[in-house]
């Protein structure tokens, strides 16, 4: 899909945040450049205080981009950008009109605090506009329109400064700044409507969540580092150390404006060529291509030399190149990545590392040409961007499976972010993970109905194999078992026998065959799928994990404990050098390899693995109860087996009331915990009540499992044996 008309697919109210971009962009290209000269010469602050002010500047910037993102997720994008907008016009004026230096700075200080706020909550705005399909292209735009609005700011500058004056033209400049805010600000009040505030669902109440729950999230934290190393080996030595660098060496400066005048144009002219390349191509990749573009504007610089204006233009076009491909990869990566309820802190915590890079390179550029040594300038930026370039590589192995590649442009950018296929599929997770299978399954409806109207095949599978996946969860096994033979055909045939989706629909039918008893399809399935993954990801890879898990609570359903627990155990090693010890996926993982240990006889050290699991999950801030019950489904086991009956029955109801509340009384999950419980009272010579529970779980099994599953087997000769023994008890009774 070609990108020029991608843009022009882009819903209206985007574009119009686009050109408030453009004009917002032009006042401060207009004024930012000559922060130092407004301080100085204007208002009259010494070398020395402007520094300390801008160092204040740059800790208000880090303080408001983590207040805006905070604002963002809990009163609006919307609310946030007029208010942010609102105080930087109003500051901007007061910069303006301002008498001395302590004043002018105070407002430039509120100015920086309320930029930097508002940029999450645009960021925000802008993604919640379209579908991760066009984001991409949003972003790329974006960045053009801000270079663009900057170029031209600064060349009003220019003429405002040479034919007025400094103290003139900067005054003039600051009450266009001002204006500029202020028409942005009326273009988002006037063009978005409602803030579309998400329930933070993700974070509770008493503020557990938060910025905690984005530094949780591997894949955040590698994108945080990323960005923070890109800025400060890059931008900040292109926009504060190559100047110094012209300054040290007594260069002409003119060169350097060519140099800044290049880089902007070319950021604009290599939108729509670079985007045209990358749907299709791996994230990770590119933003390790983008860095190392930026390193080898350097090694030019190195190689070549700075002294010819050819030079420094050649590589402020390399540097545009670099910029074009990673700052809307970035943005993208960030946005598909949060949950709603989390978007805005999500964006501030990407704003934080921004700051925090060019705080980081900006005084290390100080610190190398203070201690006049220059020429390592250039050399140690290209070492931190080769490590940022490293960094994409393990980001790759944390990216979600539909996010490792940029999406190809689609046709459905009029709807807002929850209405597009990929919007309802996300929210039915969110639903699904919280139990609402009832809503999740309407939300999945609706996604396959929208998809089938814009012909998208794709969607359609995606969709139909969440839905199998809540039919089994329910119980609806012959119905989920139809319908994944019919999708996994149709992922065959769109899309070949080896990729990615006809993974997801062979492991989504083989989960159903561990459920319903057709183990050895199940086995054939899972294997498929790994084979499919491994060729896909590599080896460390989360998809991976996830199929080591499976194959082994497979063996686990056959009884094979031996043969499970090198999987099981292969899951906990690549989850836990993924995620860390203490994540609560890790320690699910270690609940299923506590399992397989058990059966192995190990019980000490599976006893071991549930509590400290058990802790996991109690701690954290919002509980999965379902997990919790697993755990004391098992620790009930190892009571069992420990000839402690009392406690193992006391366990096994604390477990099979929470399943039944979570899942339903009928539900085939609760058969498990109810044969368990129902051995505990036959070992405890209470045969009548073991008899009820091993009736109740086959009566739940019979219509939806193969006659042959070992625990309706299980069931049906535990009712048999103990209806003996009461019988047998009665007649020696009498």
């Amino acid at each position: 899909m070609k990108t020029g008309r991608a843009a022009g697919r882009l819903p209206g109210r985007a574009r119009l945040v686009l050109a408030g971009e453009l004009v917002s962009s032009m006042g401060s290209g207009a004024t930012v450049p000559y922060l130092v000269i407004y301080l100085h010469t204007v208002r009259g602050a010494g070398l020395a205080a402007v520094g300390v002010m801008l160092t204040v500047r740059a800790v208000l910037a880090i303080i408001g981009a983590a207040a805006g993102g905070t604002a963002t997720d809990r009163v609006g994008a919307r609310t946030v950008a007029v208010a942010g907008l609102g105080m930087a016009g109003l500051a901007s004026v007061v910069a303006a009109a301002a008498g001395g230096p302590m004043i002018g700075f105070a407002a430039v200080a509120a100015c920086t605090f309320a930029c930097a706020a508002l940029a999450p909550a645009l960021d925000t705005l802008l993604a919640r506009t379209v579908g991760t399909d066009l984001r991409p292209t949003l972003f790329g735009w974006r960045n053009a329109a801000v270079n663009l609005g900057g170029a031209a700011g600064a060349a009003l500058a220019s003429i405002a400064v040479a034919t007025a004056g400094p103290t003139t033209g900067l005054i003039a400049l600051y009450i266009v700044d001002g204006l500029s805010f202020a028409v942005f600000a009326v273009l988002i009040a006037a063009v978005v409507r409602g803030n579309a505030t998400p329930v933070e669902a993700a974070v509770r109440e008493d503020g557990r969540g938060g910025y905690g729950a984005v530094a949780r999230d591997p894949a955040m934290r590698w994108t945080c580092a990323i960005v923070l190393l890109a800025v400060a080996g890059g931008f900040a030595v292109f926009h504060v150390g190559l100047p110094a660098f012209v300054a040290a060496a007594g260069l002409d400066v003119r060169a350097l404006g060519w140099a800044f005048a290049a880089n902007m144009v070319g950021v604009v002219v290599l939108q729509v060529p670079l985007q045209r390349l990358l749907p299709g191509r791996r994230r990770a990749g590119a933003l390790g291509a983008a860095l190392a573009l930026m390193a080898a504007a350097w090694v030019l610089l190195l190689a070549a030399g700075a002294s010819e204006a050819f030079v420094l233009v050649t590589a402020g076009l390399v540097f545009a190149a670099a910029e074009t491909l990673f700052i809307p990869l970035v943005s993208t990566v960030v946005n598909d990545l949060a949950t709603p309820g989390l978007r805005g802190r999500y964006n501030g915590a990407q704003t934080v590392a921004w700051t925090g890079g060019f705080l980081v390179g900006a005084a290390g550029t100080g610190a190398i040409v203070g201690a006049g040594a220059v020429g390592l300038l250039f050399p140690a930026g290209i070492a931190v961007l080769l490590i940022g370039a490293l960094a994409t590589v393990r980001l790759g192995r944390l990216l979600p499976g539909k996010m490792v590649h940029i999406p190809h442009a689609g046709g459905r950018t009029e709807q807002p972010e929850e209405q597009t296929q990929t919007g309802l599929l996300d929210r039915a997770e969110r639903e699904r993970d919280a139990g609402d299978h009832e809503a999740a399954e309407r939300t999945v409806r609706s996604a396959i109905a929208g998809c089938r109207a814009a012909a998208d095949p794709a969607g359609r599978i995606a969709a139909q194999t969440m839905l199998g996946g809540l039919w089994r969860i329910t119980g609806r096994y012959r119905r989920a078992g139809l319908l994944l033979r019919l999708t996994l055909a149709a992922a065959e045939q769109r899309f070949g026998p080896d990729s990615p989706a006809v993974a997801a629909v062979c492991n989504e039918w083989a989960v159903l065959g561990k459920y319903t008893g057709g183990f050895d399809r199940a086995e054939a399935l899972y294997r498929r799928a790994l084979d499919i993954l491994r060729a896909e990801h590599g080896e460390r890879h989360d998809s991976v994990a996830t199929l080591y898990h499976n194959l082994g609570g497979l063996a686990h359903a056959r009884g094979e404990h031996a043969q499970g627990e090198p999987w099981a155990r292969r899951a906990v090693e690549l989850r836990t050098d993924v995620l860390g010890p203490d994540h609560p996926v890790v320690a699910a993982e270690h609940v299923a390899w506590a399992a397989l240990l058990d059966g192995c006889g190990e019980h000490a050290r599976a006893e071991g693995l549930l509590r400290r699991a058990l802790a996991v999950f109690e701690a954290a801030p919002a509980p999965n109860h379902y997990d919790i019950a697993v755990v004391r489904n098992n620790l009930a086991a190892i009571h069992h087996r420990r000839g402690e009956l009392d406690a193992a029955v006391d366990e096994y109801h604390l477990a099979l009331a929470a399943k039944e509340r979570l899942l339903g009384a009928d539900h085939p999950d609760c058969a498990t915990t109810l044969v368990n419980l129902a051995a505990a009272h036959e070992a405890g010579d209470r045969p009548a009540a073991a008899a009820r529970l091993y009736a109740r779980a086959a009566a739940i099994l019979e219509p939806l499992v193969a006659p042959d599953h070992p625990t309706l087997c299980i069931a049906r000769a535990g009712a048999e044996h103990t209806t003996e023994m009461m019988f047998e008890r009665v007649g020696g009774g009498v």
